[in-house]
């Protein structure tokens, strides 16, 4: 049912829903209606202030009889106002891009193939948007490598993977090697698609992606260099290298 307020004696500019008296849509059989949804309780409330007047009063004694409803106008869709915004608070969240891992680490050497890889998971985060509940689904996607001496490889969908201890120099799809020495701050970036519901609806796709960027690792990258000696470290403990 939808509250009706009404006024008596007052031109329709006045009429604010503080009206001097109210009643139920229900009290009048010839208007009786059952809203369900915002829009059509607009539709509803126009139709019964068009037809009030159809009921039996004196107009020279009673003056003339206004009905207001609780809408002043048509309501907005909250939906479309969400699908609207939903981007932006998407690329907003506090997403985790991950755990960067280096093999060798601190250090490597040059022109060493050096192993990259990176851990990203599904998140998932609920807030109120418009007093709506609603709930976004963060999934990595693409992964864009920043080796940090200007080589950068991607967006590509391979994250990586760690190497065991005896493959360490290996190349793999996401190794680089450096061609200088030199301390460099290495980086990726996490591309994740979305999707998000209102009120324990469906998933909907969101329309763009998020990018949310590691922590920096430093990487270390060494020469090394090799001569031969005719002592070793225990005979003459300066010689060098030593």
């Amino acid at each position: 049912m939808i509250r009706m307020n009404i006024a008596m004696s007052l031109p329709v500019s006045e009429i604010t829903t503080m009206a001097l008296s109210s009643v139920w849509l229900s009290s009048l059989p010839v208007m009786r209606a059952r809203m369900v949804s915002q829009s059509s309780g607009f539709e509803v409330c126009r139709r019964f202030q068009s037809k009030i007047g159809h009921r039996t009063r004196n107009p020279e004694t009673d003056g003339p009889l206004v009905a207001t409803c609780i809408y002043s106008e048509k309501p907005k869709d909250v939906l479309d106002e969400i699908a609207e915004r939903i981007l932006t608070y998407f690329q907003s969240r506090p997403v985790s891009a991950g755990e960067l891992t280096l093999q060798p680490s601190p250090r490597t050497l040059i022109r060493a193939h050096t192993n990259f890889f990176v851990e990203s998971k599904e998140q998932v985060f609920d807030f109120k948007l418009l007093g709506q509940d609603v709930k976004i689904k963060a999934t990595p996607t693409e992964y864009t490598w920043n080796y940090a001496d200007g080589a950068t490889y991607g967006p590509t969908r391979d994250s990586g993977y760690a190497l065991r201890n005896d493959e360490l120099g290996e190349e793999t799809h996401t190794s680089y090697q450096y061609q200088e020495t030199g301390d460099y701050q290495v980086s990726v970036t996490v591309h994740f698609s979305g999707e998000y519901s209102v009120n324990g609806g469906p998933m909907i796709p969101i329309d763009g992606r998020g990018e949310f960027t590691t922590p920096t690792q430093v990487i270390s990258v060494w020469k090394s260099e090799s001569r031969l000696v005719d002592q070793t470290c225990d005979e003459n403990p300066d010689g060098w290298a030593c």
